[in-house]
């Protein structure tokens, strides 16, 4: 499987050196053989790596792993689990984050991890949660491999291209494709853009005036995927009749937006957004021929 494509495990595994990031390695690794995308957590020294490292993690995450480690002594014998940690357990319980939970026998349960933490399974030493893992991971129903919360757009073949007519003149279409790598919801409100456009060879930037791009097969300048779903985008497109211009089908009513560029390649990135998703981005290299059909359209 593409690891682009794996579904993220924050893995919140306490953050001292020596055994506890050597379990939690191991722990990554079988959750890479059991199709996941491990990110180990690892400690921050300041707030700035806090926000930039642990927080963006945890939100982008489809999963947690949390193993509480004990970490200060109190007078009744049982101890504190790392702080770190169940900060991280809040934040993925905000979230909404289904998570698997192992706990130290000395661990004391309270605050929120009394109720988020009830029913993890315990452990006496670390050298045990390597075969709890994979006995959490051939149960639980609700921890799937190959989708994640995001949006991909891609070209998904480098040679696709349609001949069709519009206004009756000859035209070659070069599309890219949306899917909606999520198990169960649905995208909405999906509109394109180009966001920049770049000379290929010298880099500069090309100005334009933006404008909605059409979606293959509707009108609608909004659309919906299913979630496991695909839409293709109109990309561009190809006069027969003027191959060295690279155009752009837009709901623009002005031919100020979105108009023809000519004469070079250039490196196009598209965005889509949706209501309910990340931004999704690709950048295509469009290469003109003397010929619609020698085009070059492929993904850099």
């Amino acid at each position: 499987m593409n690891n682009n494509l794996r579904p993220r495990v924050f893995v919140s595994c306490g953050q001292a050196d020596g055994p506890e990031f050597t379990t939690a390695k191991e722990l990554a690794t079988i959750l890479e053989e059991h199709g996941f995308g491990p990110y180990v957590a690892r400690k921050q020294a300041s707030l700035t790596g806090v926000k930039e490292a642990i927080f963006p993690q945890l939100a982008e995450a489809e999963y947690l792993l949390f193993v509480d480690f004990p970490r200060d002594k109190l007078p009744t014998g049982d101890s504190r689990g790392s702080l770190f940690s169940h900060q991280e357990l809040a934040l993925a319980a905000y979230l909404n984050l289904p998570y698997i939970g192992f706990r130290h026998r000395t661990v004391r349960l309270e605050g929120l991890s009394a109720f988020l933490l009830a029913n993890a399974a315990i452990f006496e030493s670390e050298t045990e949660l390597p075969a709890l893992l994979r006995q959490e991971l051939a149960s639980r129903e609700d921890w799937h491999s190959g989708w994640r919360k995001q949006l991909r757009l891609f070209r998904a073949d480098a040679n696709e291209g349609d001949n069709m007519l519009l206004n009756g003149a000859g035209v070659r279409f070069f599309h890219l494709t949306l899917e909606n790598l999520h198990r169960d919801r649905m995208a909405v409100g999906c509109g394109a853009y180009v966001e920049r456009i770049a000379d290929a060879l010298t880099g500069e930037a090309v100005p334009f005036r933006p404008a909605e791009l059409k979606w293959a097969g509707t009108m609608l300048p909004l659309v919906a995927v299913p979630a496991g779903s695909r839409r293709d985008l109109d990309a561009c497109f190809i006069l027969f009749d003027d191959p060295a211009s690279i155009r752009f089908a837009s709901f623009s009513d002005s031919g100020h937006h979105m108009s023809p560029i000519s004469g070079r390649a250039v490196d196009i990135t598209y965005a889509v957004v949706s209501e309910n998703f990340d931004i999704a981005r690709c950048t295509l290299r469009v290469e003109p021929g003397n010929l619609a059909e020698a085009a070059i359209v492929r993904m850099t």
